[in-house]
């Protein structure tokens, strides 16, 4: 039996164009009569009555329902009520959809007291009637504006709602006939704002009319220093207006500090330290905790520049030539990296040591001032910036026997052999060195002959710790030379023990890359790291350069907040550095966005595609505040195609929603039908359904069973009432046509 309207519905929502947080204001929603012809239907078949009514509207974000008022029309509106449900249907005071319903909540499904074989609830009676007359009554709803926003109402089309032939349409009733030799017999009619069966949600229906609420404007400045230096902590306060509660968020590259304001001055004060020059302005944005009030933001620029590095040179005045003259280069303990140092064309490096000093020694043949200089390079790690020092000795004439002790500027470590040079230079007048030199180094002592000048020695240390070594000539008889000597402190290092921390934020959003810093105690310590997440191996090889090692890592959802993240250390050079395994607890948790007030967009394809094409699309949400940032929407989509819902392996595919973006590509096998109807809808972490929007693909192909792929998966008789396009008029009036079918006897 098909039954269609005489005229096309229209449909009228009227409401303010804005109002300000805190005021209330009324939508009057009104719906033409619906005047269908039943004088086709067959004379043996009677219709009796229809009820269980109810009309679902979407709940306009940032309000609360204070009130309503029904008036006119011909259905008993005197036990009706307007009641705020979720999308299963059930009350809930925090729901997205209001309800038109009786007080006993009689409904033909999707919450309430459901049934489609008796009649109950709001309704009227078609006994002996030629022509179906149905005159909703104006509604009247009185909201009070919570927040800042577009509050926009329009026909419940979200989530199964936005599906054809479904309990959860926005308008839902039951009707009975009775039928020659059948009886009674029970029509469900449920009805979605669409031209027909196949065609999409049009969204003129999903925004009828949209009020702006306006909050109370905020003012945010920041105050900063214009130049920080690397690696030193730098305060930043930003200053709101009006002194209100709330938070404000210091953002400036991967580093997120977030601060509450001091009511009493308006003021939050953050530290922000900077390991490289930012590529963007440092951001504040401040967060009201009231809800009347309006976000803001205010930005500084900055520039990064190292340390200036303060060097001195350490050596004697004077020094006699031949002998064995130990510079040593002094900076701020905290300072890495090494020293060049340079003299009468010989060059030699050495390392920082973390007391903040490097030291060599140079050996002088020349008589007069001889100069040194030294270079600063900074490690990668470092603060501080290149820099130089000079430095002039007198070097004084000796005639008479010198040796030079080598082997004490590089460090020496436990159980492996250290090489000890002593070099003899002749008295003057003289050319054979021929003797012995006796080194002692602590409590070992080995004698060598001299050969060409030369006396070698080796030691084996079992414990760390500074050694005083003394070498001393004696020379044969004969040979002209005079006793002579040097000394010296040798360093022997063992293996020490490390730790690795893990620096960042401590609080990340899951499926969202975070940037975090692996730091190696003690500093300077070079390696690789390994790094798991709750066990599992996410990272390896990392190299570890200075004692630092910067590593990206995703945090996959999971049920516990607290995530543990273990660092296992391999150092390069076991002789200097222990293995090491730390582990850092890190908290994942979703963004603190008002999920409730969302706005959804589905870009692709641009035109018609074939069968087994696939199809890229990109689905971007964000707050419905415009000020606000989609940084940290972190949930998953759900998609059905022509209303069923798209699985893989029995369960809805789960596509990830990275900072409110989510890419795919879908891929149909058929064009049957033709027109293909995608509903996506966003989900919390936990599953809340959110928000959904509805696009249509135009699909070219044979026909056949259809199968819909999805990539990338995240895890993995009735009748109908069909109420068609809802053509807007400034978004205050809309017109709706199509029919209305069922199916009796």
């Amino acid at each position: 039996m098909d039954i269609t309207p005489q005229n096309p519905v229209g449909v009228r929502v009227t409401a303010p164009d804005s109002v300000e947080v805190g005021d209330t204001y009324q939508v009057r929603f009104e719906i033409d009569p619906i005047n269908v012809s039943l004088d086709n239907l067959p004379s043996a078949v009677n219709l009796e009555r229809a009820s269980r009514l109810k009309l679902d509207l979407a709940r306009p974000s940032g309000t609360t329902l204070t009130g309503y008022d029904f008036s006119g029309g011909n259905i008993d509106v005197s036990r009706a009520q307007i009641i705020t449900v979720n999308e299963q249907g059930s009350p809930d005071r925090n729901g997205t959809v209001l309800r038109l319903t009786d007080t006993g909540h009689h409904t033909i499904g999707n919450g309430g007291t459901a049934s489609t074989g008796n009649h109950a609830g709001l309704g009227m009676n078609l006994s002996g009637a030629t022509a179906l007359d149905l005159r909703f009554p104006v509604v009247t709803l009185t909201f009070r504006a919570d927040r800042p926003g577009d509050a926009t109402i329009g026909a419940r089309t979200a989530g199964a709602a936005g599906s054809y032939n479904n309990t959860a349409n926005f308008l839902t009733l039951l009707a009975s006939a009775s039928v020659p030799l059948l009886g009674t017999q029970w029509v469900p009619a449920k009805c979605s704002p669409r031209s027909s069966a196949t065609a999409p949600i049009d969204q003129r229906a999903v925004a009828m009319n949209s009020t702006e609420i306006v909050g109370v404007p905020t003012a945010t400045t920041l105050s900063g220093p214009d130049t920080v230096y690397l690696r030193q902590p730098a305060e930043f306060t930003a200053t709101v207006d009006p002194r209100v509660a709330g938070e404000v968020t210091f953002v400036s590259g991967t580093q997120r500090v977030t601060v509450p304001v001091d009511t009493t001055t308006g003021t939050a004060t953050a530290s922000l330290t900077f390991n490289s020059p930012p590529t963007d302005p440092v951001t504040a944005t401040f967060y009201p905790s009231g809800p009347q009030y309006q976000s803001s933001s205010a930005s500084h620029t900055i520039a990064v520049e190292a340390i200036p590095t303060t060097m001195t040179l350490e050596a004697p005045d004077t020094t006699p030539a031949r002998t064995r003259t130990t510079v040593t280069a002094v900076l701020p303990a905290d300072a890495r990296g090494t020293v060049t140092f340079t003299s009468g064309g010989v060059e030699r490096v050495a390392t920082v040591g973390t007391d903040g000093r490097a030291a060599t020694s140079f050996t002088f043949d020349e008589i007069g001032d001889a100069t040194i200089t030294a270079a600063y390079t900074p490690s990668a790690t470092s603060p501080y910036a290149p820099t130089t020092a000079e430095r002039t000795v007198t070097v004084e004439e000796s005639r008479d026997t010198t040796l030079v002790l080598s082997g004490l500027d590089e460090v020496g470590h436990i159980a492996e052999p250290v090489r000890l040079e002593a070099r003899v230079n002749a008295a003057e007048g003289t050319t054979d060195t021929g003797g012995t030199v006796e080194f002692v180094a602590g409590t070992q002592r080995v004698t060598a002959e001299v050969v060409d000048g030369l006396a070698v020695a080796e030691f084996t240390f079992s414990r760390e710790g500074a050694v005083e070594v003394t070498a001393t000539y004696h020379p044969a008889a004969g040979t002209g030379q005079t006793r002579a000597s040097d000394s010296g402190t040798l360093r022997i290092l063992d293996a020490g023990a490390t730790s690795a921390e893990l620096v960042g934020p401590a609080v990340a959003r899951p499926s969202t890359p975070t940037d975090y810093l692996v730091v190696i105690t003690p500093s300077g310590a070079n390696g690789t790291a390994t790094i798991r997440i709750d066990g599992r191996v996410v990272a390896t090889d990392v190299p570890v350069i200075d004692g630092e090692a910067d590593v990206q890592l995703t945090f996959p959802p999971a049920a516990a907040e607290d995530r543990e993240v273990t660092i296992e250390f391999t150092p390069a050079d076991p002789r200097l550095h222990q293995p090491s395994v730390s582990t850092t607890t890190v908290r994942v948790a979703a963004g603190g966005i008002n999920e409730d007030t969302l706005v959804m967009d589905v870009t692709g394809p641009d035109g018609e595609v074939d069968a087994g094409q696939r199809v890229p699309l990109r689905i971007r949400l964000a707050p419905a505040d415009p000020n606000l940032s989609p940084a940290g929407l972190d949930g998953y989509l759900t998609v059905t195609s022509n209303g069923e819902p798209v699985e893989r392996s029995g369960e809805p595919v789960r596509i990830p929603v990275v900072d409110g973006v989510a890419d795919l590509t879908m891929l149909w096998t058929t064009g049957y039908p033709r027109e293909k109807v995608l509903t996506f809808t966003y989900h919390s972490p936990d599953g809340t359904e959110r928000v959904s929007e509805t696009v249509t693909v135009t699909v070219n192909g044979p026909g056949g069973d259809d199968d819909v792929i999805v990539d990338p998966p995240a895890g993995g008789g009735t009748g109908s009432l069909d109420l068609g396009s809802l053509p807007g008029d400034g978004g205050s009036t809309a017109s709706l046509s199509g029919s209305l079918s069922g199916s009796v006897g």
